[in-house]
């Protein structure tokens, strides 16, 4: 009986092809990548070796790493949840969610510094889902040892370079606030969706905007972002750590998250859902009004109960253009204050 039993096809990448195996020896699951382009890498099993450096409750694990003929192949735990990006697409996640998934990232990305890697290929595709650990770090096929950079001609995740990669030419990430950039920016994504930001990715234009931003993400979240997305690497957030601390200390008591358009009932212009730790829902509207103006309104449901207005939230515009950023405000407010 062959060691390894193929079940199907899960992806494709930079440097290879991922498929989903039944380890016959040890009964277990695993995901088994097939490096076809060897010809980044600083050695043919060097992710492998990377990712054992890398050992950490939030960095996926590796099994084993051989050449099988002439292709290097690396066994890796299997996790069944997917990506961050397989899950949620080009939707935006709930934003407690998206911080929990980021501080997970973060402590991975924190590990993987302090032993002097650096992992340069940071995106919601490279961050499995775990249903005890939140995320795990996935995929060093571009990661390298600090002291190796220079070593070989290594180019990182292009969408999520920082601004000084474009300007010195070298095209990658080549310190530890490289890394802390590209996990702003997937943050930032996740918060606000790829529909909105991904086009902006590709065309490599200034992040982020004002425009960008999802009305009811509040200002201290926004603020934490901006910093670890400074063009300027030395005023920068200087660590994962560092940039974990500032999401902690910005976790919303209301998340939100928007209705997308296909969902909403007649009459609605803008629908917002929030949620709290203790069960308490929430959910906003903007609405047409029967007059040429809008309307504005927020309920709460507590645990157990009915939906009440909350009337001190209600306003009235003349435009949905008007009504959105005074309703901004509310949604910041509840999503800090939780009233």
């Amino acid at each position: 009986m062959a060691p390894f039993t193929h079940q199907r096809h899960l992806g494709d990448g930079f440097s290879g092809r991922v498929e989903l195996e039944y380890d016959e020896g040890l009964k277990r699951l695993c995901a088994a990548k097939y490096i076809t382009n060897t010809g980044f890498a600083l050695n043919d099993l060097g992710e492998a070796q990377l990712m054992e450096l890398g050992k950490h409750d939030n960095v996926v694990q590796v099994y084993s790493a051989e050449i099988e003929g002439a292709t290097p192949v690396i066994r890796m735990e299997y996790l069944e949840q997917g990506s961050v990006a397989a899950k949620y697409g080009r939707d935006a996640v709930p934003v407690l969610e998206a911080l929990q998934i980021m501080e997970a990232a973060c402590r991975g990305v924190e590990h993987i510094h302090h032993i002097g890697l650096l992992h340069r290929d940071i995106k919601p595709a490279n961050l499995l889902l775990h249903p005890l650990h939140t995320v795990k770090v996935s995929d060093f096929g571009l990661a390298c040892r600090s002291l190796d950079i220079g070593a070989g001609a290594i180019t990182s995740y292009l969408p999520h370079l920082p601004p000084e990669s474009f300007v010195d030419g070298t095209k990658a990430i080549t310190d530890v606030t490289g890394d802390v950039f590209a996990l702003a920016l997937t943050t930032y994504r996740l918060i606000n969706s790829d529909r909105v930001v991904r086009p902006k990715l590709d065309a490599r234009a200034s992040l982020p905007t004002a425009t960008d931003w999802k009305p009811y993400v509040h200002k201290s979240l926004r603020n934490a972002v901006k910093k670890a997305l400074s063009p300027n690497p030395e005023k920068r957030t200087q660590s994962a750590r560092a940039f974990r601390y500032a999401l902690e200390k910005a976790r919303p008591v209301v998340s939100w998250q928007e209705v997308l358009p296909d969902a909403l009932a007649p009459g609605d212009l803008r629908v917002w859902v929030g949620s709290t730790v203790d069960g308490t829902d929430w959910r906003a509207h903007i609405t047409k009004s029967s007059s040429a103006a809008v309307k504005f309104g927020v309920e709460r449901r507590l645990p157990g109960k009915q939906w009440r207005a909350q009337n001190n939230n209600n306003l009235t515009a003349a435009s949905l253009a008007e009504a959105l950023p005074s309703a901004g405000e509310v949604l910041q407010r509840i999503a800090v204050a939780g009233f």
